[in-house]
């Protein structure tokens, strides 16, 4: 959810109310120039609140799909996953001892693990 000033959504001077109303979807543009939709959600006198969300966001889904290949891991596959874990250790020196060690096995059972 983001705020903005009612005057972003003017043109020539005039309020865009044929565009910016309460449930419309509008697109907007990311920092980068780049799209993004949003919902407007509240209009007031001074603000705009607009709702980034996926429009699935926080809803249950429920998927129907068939197992088509069942096989055990290849080698390079575990070790790309576990590299993973590694490189998003958390310790950052926060806890006692420093955990200078973290990310090659020298946190084990400390520091958020």
């Amino acid at each position: 959810m983001q705020d903005f000033d009612r005057e972003v959504f003017t043109i020539d001077g005039k309020f865009d109310s044929a565009h910016i109303y309460a449930g419309n979807v509008v697109e907007m543009m990311r920092a980068d120039g780049s799209p993004i939709l949003g919902t407007v959600k509240e209009v007031t006198p001074v603000k705009v609140v607009m709702d980034f969300n996926h429009p699935l966001a926080g809803c249950d889904l429920q998927f129907v799909g068939n197992v088509i290949e069942s096989r055990p891991a290849k080698e390079a596959e575990l070790k790309k996953f576990y590299d993973s874990l590694k490189a998003s250790c958390s310790c950052g020196g926060g806890c006692s001892g420093g955990c200078s060690g973290c990310g090659d096995g020298g946190c084990e059972g400390g520091c958020n693990h």
